[in-house]
């Protein structure tokens, strides 16, 4: 009996959540600030900055409300995890672009120095007409390669 009840509430949720998702976008992630030569191989805290592409591959749009960061591993810095909010809309097969800085810290000098590669974990936040949902993404960025490859 309690089985059915189960099943019976679990059929009502989901009946009640008819909305289609919604097709995720595309993310990319580039550092575009570097450490000076001169400061490669110091160690204690700098300041980053992100560019982050959002494509919206969906047929409604999708408003980017929150990006959450922080590094995975060892790489040329740690990033705290730490947390920015936006408020951009992205219409249907369009992209979207913000920038935001995070505090980084260089505990131990390496020798590619403080534009090393670091690899980083975003947790986007949308809102969408359908509802709300988050997007993962994982990608290694460094200054060298941040000018070249970047969301831009």
């Amino acid at each position: 009996m309690r089985k059915a009840v189960a099943l019976a509430l679990l059929f009502a949720a989901c009946a009640s959540n008819s909305k289609a998702p919604v097709t995720r976008p595309e993310v990319r992630i580039a550092q575009i600030s570097g450490v000076p030569v001169a400061a490669r191989h110091v160690t204690g805290p700098i300041p980053v900055q992100y560019a982050v592409r959002v494509t919206n591959r969906a047929s409604e749009p999708i408003t980017l409300k929150r990006i959450d960061v922080s590094s995975m591993a060892d790489g040329a810095y740690t990033v705290r995890a730490s947390s920015t909010p936006f408020n951009v809309t992205i219409a249907p097969e369009k992209h979207g672009e913000v920038d935001f800085w995070a505090n980084a810290i260089v505990e131990q000098a390496t020798i590619s120095g403080a534009n090393g590669p670091v690899t980083l974990r975003l947790v986007l936040f949308f809102d969408t007409p359908v509802g709300p949902f988050e997007e993962i993404v994982v990608r290694q960025v460094n200054e060298s390669a941040g000018a070249a490859s970047g969301p831009r």
